[in-house]
């Protein structure tokens, strides 16, 4: 709908920017890479492309990360977050009018990276406990999958790097 794109572009409001999407949370939290991999991520992202503007995408669940993402990465959005834009609640359709704002985006496996892949929003999909194969998210945008197989015999999140995961993100910015 109109009102949820034309609200989409109140929350990041600059076409200069590269607004990159972070979706730190999964309903599985054994699919969550670790937050401070994220702010890591994001603090060095920043670092690299000053151009750069990190959007974290947190669902109530995640929403007590939020004091310590801003703190660690003052130039980080919440655009889902802005009441004053979108009032109370969630709506699909809000994160799928903001992926059509964004860059690219670095995602766990879950619902809010199908939502941005539905907007053919550029995706690097990070899985550990599940099959890419069988979940990662289709977009025309491209989704580039980081796998924790990728880097030792563990599907724990946690063995997968931040380099390799800022090496994707900058070579398609």
């Amino acid at each position: 709908p109109a009102d949820i794109v034309a609200k989409a572009g109140q929350a990041l409001p600059d076409s200069a920017k590269r607004y990159v999407g972070f979706v730190p949370g999964a309903g599985d939290r054994r699919k969550c890479w670790p937050l401070a991999r994220y702010i890591d991520l994001a603090g060095q992202l920043v670092l690299n492309r000053p151009d750069a503007v990190p959007a974290f995408f947190l669902g109530p669940d995640e929403a007590d990360w939020r004091d310590e993402i801003a703190a660690a990465v003052p130039s980080a959005l919440f655009p889902e977050q802005r009441q004053d834009i979108w009032g109370e609640g969630f709506s699909p359709l809000r994160a799928i009018a903001l992926g059509q704002c964004l860059s690219l985006a670095v995602s766990n496996d879950c619902g809010t990276g199908h939502m941005l892949a539905a907007a053919d929003c550029p995706l690097i999909s990070l899985f550990g406990p599940t099959e890419a194969e069988k979940f990662k998210p289709i977009t025309a945008g491209g989704c580039q999958v980081i796998h924790a197989l990728d880097f030792g015999d563990s599907v724990d999140m946690d063995a997968i790097p931040v380099r390799p995961v800022l090496d994707a993100v900058l070579q398609k910015l």
